[in-house]
């Protein structure tokens, strides 16, 4: 199965000199696992999203890793996607911080709305290399969840690349799903 030059498997650049960021537990807001999974339900909060950059790093990038179910989105790649009309997302404001207290400014938290079928939903499995089909189920928007919303990682269209890319986007890593090792059910 080839899927090259369709969709693409994103997610941030994860070296440890890149910014991690999580949902920073603050009083007032709603905890961090509560709002970490509304963000992975599609949902938007009705208020900014205070994140905290949790590791050493401080290298930032258009994406910026959260080793969970969401991505903070530099306001230059909400731009591209708003230029192109991309489908499948919407943004929240977010705060960024260091763990320092310093502001990591113009980031957002990119909240997922796009779907397709979950390839990852077998019990008992075994391990192929046949990689993964994104348009089974496919709801057809840009940028979308794949059924079992791997953590960190979520899927464009080939247009979404090539507009990140033409705008000069950083620190995003691309991932061809026919490439991907995957699970299937023991009697396949």
């Amino acid at each position: 199965m080839s899927t090259s030059g369709r969709f693409w498997l994103v997610r941030a650049a994860s070296a440890r000199s890149d910014c991690w960021v999580r949902v920073r537990d603050t009083e007032g807001d709603p905890a961090g696992d509560e709002m970490m999974s509304s963000l992975l339900d599609g949902a938007a909060p009705d208020q900014p999203v205070s994140l905290v950059v949790w590791n050493r790093g401080r290298r930032r990038g258009d994406l910026l890793w959260s080793g969970g179910s969401f991505s903070a989105i530099s306001d230059r790649a909400v731009q591209v996607l708003e230029a192109i009309g991309a489908t499948g997302w919407r943004s929240v404001p977010a705060h960024v911080r260091f763990g320092n207290g310093e502001e990591l400014p113009g980031y957002q938290v990119l909240v997922v709305t796009g779907t397709c079928g979950d390839f990852f939903a077998e019990a008992d499995r075994r391990r192929t290399d046949r990689g993964v089909d994104p348009s089974h189920e496919w709801d057809g928007s840009d940028v979308f969840w794949i059924g079992a919303r791997p953590q960190f990682t979520f899927c464009v269209t080939d247009r979404v690349r090539e507009a990140f890319e033409a705008a000069g986007l950083d620190r995003i890593e691309y991932e061809d799903p026919a490439d991907v090792v995957t699970w299937t059910s023991a009697g396949e």
